[in-house]
């Protein structure tokens, strides 16, 4: 269902560059393009224009009323007018050929309003933004912006060269719930977009308090429909913006989305693809934040280990880039050497150790965090997490050593991560491990034996928990003290000498 738009009058008026007469000025002049930009009140507004060349792809960014010098060619001139005198946004894009100085006027008065609703549109709880962008088929190179309804304005084009993608967010007044309609079209519209409530999936995001050590958390959704190169791709919008712990509801378009929560120090995004009448959870900065997919790797006289992604939250898209690690490789009892490394700033997080002697050995790493522009808080969870691995190596091996992290996951947690006094709580286990050397080779790791732990004076003493393995899912079960928090532990073994222990202090709290 649509809107009826007056039929813009002109579009884009194209003006004629003069040249000198006389064959040799016209051979001297280069091909280039001035593009002058007009607000919806008729004067002139400066801006900035993108042109892309129509085969090549070539991008250049201009400002408005400037002649760019360009090889010969098609161009696309995208932009968004935006215009402080009244406000307004008007996004715009043409096809002109150049092979002499050519100039052209791109006049938002041609704009026709931007409309998106829903067949049952938000009550007066929500306010909506609407955010488009238009591009070159096939790439996500544009121009575009944001702005309320009756403020955003498109100057339609039937061009199949060109794309539009848009957004229309209604958020309710406290952040507890969003719509996000998303789309892309073929040339610019001029007519009204409508999209039925019944098609839309549902996702229950929460942000937790506790690992992150971030006051304020921002969670965001940006379509991800092209693997990074369409159109739509390149919209965003958020959701909320506040301090942890808080829960957003979002009704969301099908197809595939980032699902983004990001912070001052850190960044954690799920790449999810919905269904129509779908509804599923995301839960960021979950309890027991520690190492993850990074395992020693052998390659030539060197182990080589790195500690980037020993605070990690249960998403693969993210990092806290505020580390410290301390490693140690010992081969029989004797160190080989020690190393420190942190993943601040632009600080290498990797770490090398000589191997002159076949043996086994054995790497132990301690990581806290640390980030010189912040005062962690003094109930943050996860301060400290430590692995150690046992395996062998030899000079001339090129490997990643097949042992295992453990990944814990405690259930029944509140939003601060907290378990009930004196209570018990199931924790699945997960064992982890990736190629992170592509070039090296990845045996089978595999867990034979499981022996866990837990403390409950941040790691002074240890006290035994059961295991058990229930068709090959891995779990134990911790008796919660009635104070304080909660570390864990747990041993991996594969029963051929391989082992990964890993430990997480202070992984959830008590309250």
């Amino acid at each position: 269902m649509g809107y009826p738009f007056r039929q813009a009058a002109a579009l884009i008026t194209a003006v004629a560059a003069l040249l000198p007469m006389g064959v040799a000025a016209s051979a001297a002049a280069s091909p280039s393009l001035k593009v002058t930009t007009l607000g919806r009140d008729g004067a002139v507004v400066a801006t900035t224009v993108t042109l892309v060349h129509m085969s090549s792809h070539a991008q250049y960014r201009v400002a408005s009323g400037t002649a760019k010098v360009l090889p010969s060619g098609r161009y696309a001139a995208l932009v968004d007018i935006w215009n402080s005198r009244d406000s307004t946004d008007t996004v715009a894009a043409t096809i002109v050929s150049v092979t002499a100085p050519k100039a052209i006027t791109i006049d938002a008065r041609a704009g026709v309003s931007l409309k998106v609703r829903l067949d049952d549109n938000p009550d007066a709880a929500f306010t909506q933004q609407l955010s488009g962008q238009v591009c070159v088929n096939g790439t996500g190179m544009g121009a575009g912006g944001w702005n309320r309804p009756g403020s955003f304005f498109v100057i339609p084009n039937t061009s199949s060269e060109l794309r539009f993608a848009y957004m229309s967010t209604w958020r309710r007044w406290d952040d507890s719930e969003a719509y996000v309609v998303n789309g892309e079209a073929v040339g610019l519209p001029r007519y009204g977009i409508m999209k039925f409530r019944s098609s839309l999936a549902t996702v229950t995001a929460q942000v937790r308090k506790g690992p992150s050590g971030a006051a304020y958390n921002t969670l965001a959704v940006q379509p991800e429909q092209s693997n990074g190169v369409g159109c739509a791709d390149s919209l965003y919008t958020g959701l909320v913006n506040a301090a942890p712990p808080y829960t957003v509801k979002a009704h969301i378009t099908p197809g595939t989305w980032l699902v983004r929560s990001e912070s001052g120090i850190d960044f954690w995004w799920d790449r999810r693809t919905f269904t129509t009448g779908q509804q599923v959870t995301d839960v960021f900065n979950r309890a027991a934040w520690g190492p993850a997919q990074i395992v020693p790797a052998i390659a030539g006289k060197n182990v080589i280990f790195s500690g980037e992604r020993m605070f990690t939250d249960w998403y693969q898209l993210g990092a806290q880039a505020s580390v410290k690690t301390v490693s140690t490789l010992s081969l029989n009892g004797t160190t080989v050497a020690t190393r420190t490394s942190t993943s601040w700033g632009d600080d290498n997080p990797q770490q090398s150790f000589p191997v002159a002697t076949a043996g086994w050995y054995t790497l132990t790493s301690t990581a806290t965090r640390y980030n010189p522009n912040v005062t962690y808080p003094a109930d943050l969870l996860s301060p400290k997490a430590t692995t150690s691995f046992r395996f062998y190596a030899k000079p001339g091996m090129s490997t990643i050593a097949p042992v295992l992290l453990t990944r814990f996951r405690p259930d029944g947690l509140d939003m601060s991560n907290r378990a009930a006094p004196s209570s018990t709580t199931a924790i699945p286990l997960f064992f982890d491990r990736q190629r992170w050397l592509s070039d090296l080779a990845y045996p089978t790791a595999t867990a034979k034996t499981v022996t866990a732990w837990a403390s409950s004076d941040d790691g002074a003493t240890w006290q035994a928990v059961p295991v058990t393995n229930s068709s090959g899912k891995w779990s134990i079960s911790v008796t919660n003290p009635a104070s304080g928090y909660v570390s864990l532990r747990a041993q991996v073994a594969d029963g051929a000498g391989n082992i990964g222990t890993t430990t997480i202090h202070r992984a959830y709290a008590i309250g």
